[in-house]
């Protein structure tokens, strides 16, 4: 009787091992964190953020981030600042300089407002995610309102024949072709982010749905810059990975697979590729190309003949419109246009120094993230081998959307900053693999299985 007493009313000794048990395993990375204690102000604003930005559906997208920054400044405690965020900061400090020398004054200040938005949003992320909950947060949020907004909408004009040329798009930001194929490659990290880490059965059936799934989106919207920053993606990932003979089956798997379902007009858009290796054979791939390059052409004349200064922010299209009618040539590409090159862009807009700036933003991330992997690359904690591999992940998407750039202005648009400034706090968490097992848990209470690591006890693990 009194040993049954006992098994039915834990000691608070007991409770307090199965507590100390649990929190060691959540701080190692072997159980997903909860996301019910990750809900404050400025995460809760980031969630209903990225809702507004996939799907446009309330325009109150001012006052959601008010509330966030609000909350950030209220309840975030320190508050921080990445590299990243100095170097951005710098760069909208140049083009504040520049702004009176533009050909529209509004036009510039315009677009300085909205680049100055885009850092109080990396601001928001970079303060509001602090713990791996935060970060579990907000990267099922992107990957759940990216699924449910331009994937399921490119899919369903992909099923109903609503296409364009051949090729399916969305609505808004991701009805422009390149546009939607280049932010496809980020929901691509994040999934294979959540299909390496600790996470529910659930997520990783959904992440690997994503693997299969967002190939074939990047194929139907026939971007030749898309699908390159997708190969770059998945060739870096194969190239750093621990596991290459798996990881090459499964490629080939999604490849495979995305192939299959894909038109016959991808296929034709691929082959055509090989005619962009040299400006005589552009027109024998389609008219687009031979556009583009007409494009480049232009954006590179402003640049040349604007190195300092540049034109101003957001004052580009001004610019092409004017230097486009010095060339019979370049009849083809008259008009207010975009330079659809987000280098060239930055560079014809800010010069040389405003493009530097501009570009140590991403520079410092890039550090960040090898720097971090480095310091883990020998470690066997469990903890550790989940921050190598994310590492890994988001270094294959910079990678893959630092080659879309060459074929899209980028820089114009929120979402490469967001993933920037998710990845400068994903890299600042505490560095919980490191954390040791407290005496009163006995060693053996935590076995090893194929997979990973569990508790002994089903009542350990609630």
């Amino acid at each position: 009787m009194q040993v049954a007493a006992t098994q039915a009313s834990p000691s608070p000794a007991s409770k307090q091992t199965r507590g100390a048990l649990r929190s060691v395993l959540q701080a190692n990375g072997l159980t997903p964190p909860p996301l019910k204690s990750a809900w404050t102000v400025g995460t809760a604003s980031l969630v209903m953020y990225l809702f507004l930005i996939h799907s446009y559906k309330v325009p109150i997208v001012q006052e959601v981030l008010a509330i966030g920054i609000a909350g950030v400044l209220l309840f975030a405690r320190p508050l921080r600042m990445a590299p990243s965020l100095t170097w951005y900061a710098a760069f909208l400090a140049w083009a504040l300089i520049t702004l009176p020398i533009t050909p529209n004054v509004a036009v510039s200040w315009a677009a300085w407002v909205l680049a100055f938005k885009v850092w109080l949003i990396m601001f928001l992320v970079f303060n509001a995610v602090r713990t791996q909950g935060h970060l579990r947060l907000v990267m099922l949020a992107y990957l759940g309102f990216f699924a449910l907004y331009p994937v399921r909408g490119t899919l369903f004009n992909f099923a109903s024949g609503n296409e364009s040329f051949g090729r399916y798009a969305w609505n808004f930001t991701f009805s422009n072709f390149n546009d939607l194929a280049a932010l496809t490659i980020i929901p691509l990290g994040f999934a294979v982010d959540r299909l390496r880490s600790a996470e529910a059965k659930w997520v990783k059936l959904c992440a690997l749905a994503g693997l299969l799934v967002l190939p074939f989106l990047v194929l139907i919207t026939q971007s030749r810059g898309g699908m390159l920053g997708m190969a770059v993606f998945f060739i870096v990932l194969l190239a750093r990975s621990r596991h290459r003979l798996r990881f090459i089956v499964a490629l080939a798997a999604v490849g495979g697979i995305a192939v299959l379902f894909a038109p016959k007009a991808v296929m034709d858009r691929i082959v055509g590729m090989q005619y962009l290796t040299s400006t005589t054979t552009l027109s024998q791939s389609d008219a687009s190309a031979e556009q583009r390059y007409q494009i480049a052409l232009i954006a590179a004349t402003v640049a040349k003949e604007n190195p300092v200064l540049g034109v101003g922010i957001g004052a580009y299209p001004l610019a092409h419109a004017r230097y486009a009618l010095r060339r019979a040539d370049w009849i083809g590409a008259r008009g207010s246009r975009d330079s659809h090159n987000s280098y060239l862009h930055v560079l014809a807009e800010n010069g040389v120094i405003g493009f530097g700036l501009f570009i140590m933003s991403f520079v410092t991330t890039l550090r960040e993230l090898s720097r971090t992997a480095r310091s883990v690359k020998n470690s066997q904690l469990p903890a550790d081998k989940e921050l190598r591999d994310r590492c890994l992940a988001f270094q294959a998407t910079l990678a893959g959307l630092a080659v879309c750039g060459i074929f899209g202005t980028l820089d114009t648009m929120v979402f490469p900053f967001l993933l920037m400034a998710i990845i400068a706090a994903a890299v600042r968490m505490p560095r919980s693999g490191t954390a040791a097992v407290p005496a009163a848990v006995p060693a053996k209470s935590i076995p090893r299985f194929r997979g990973g690591w569990r508790p002994q006890s089903r009542a350990i693990a609630r």
